[in-house]
């Protein structure tokens, strides 16, 4: 993780602990992963992944949120989250439905390849 992405994954974690004591930042919290969801769900029914995309976006919030929390606290081993990351992301990006504009561009469900210049 560069020190950027570092810094705004602290920030996030600063403002989750301290919205937890405070409702009003608590509902902008809420709103935030709520707009997230929706959107990933979104781009999941649009790959065709139907029914299963708000679980499946679930999920994927879950894990990225878990992974950029250890980023943090284990940055030795960035590599082998990002792989993680990957294995466990490889299946969601994969297209069932019809293709989708630019999804190509974003190098989802590509698999080991997704890195090669």
């Amino acid at each position: 993780m560069d020190a950027e992405r570092r810094a705004e994954a602290a920030a996030q974690l600063a403002f989750a602990i301290h919205a937890a004591h405070h409702p009003r930042l608590a509902a902008i919290r809420r709103r935030v992963d709520r707009d997230i969801r929706q959107a990933l769900t979104a781009w999941l029914e649009a790959t065709g992944h139907g029914e299963n995309a708000a679980a499946l976006a679930d999920a994927v919030v879950a894990l990225a949120d878990g992974l950029a929390l250890r980023m943090l606290y284990a940055p030795h081993e960035h590599a082998s989250l990002l792989a993680a990351l990957d294995r466990a992301l490889d299946p969601c990006c994969r297209v069932t439905g019809p293709p989708i504009e630019g999804l190509a561009s974003t190098g989802c469900g590509q698999g080991p390849q997704r890195n090669a210049a």
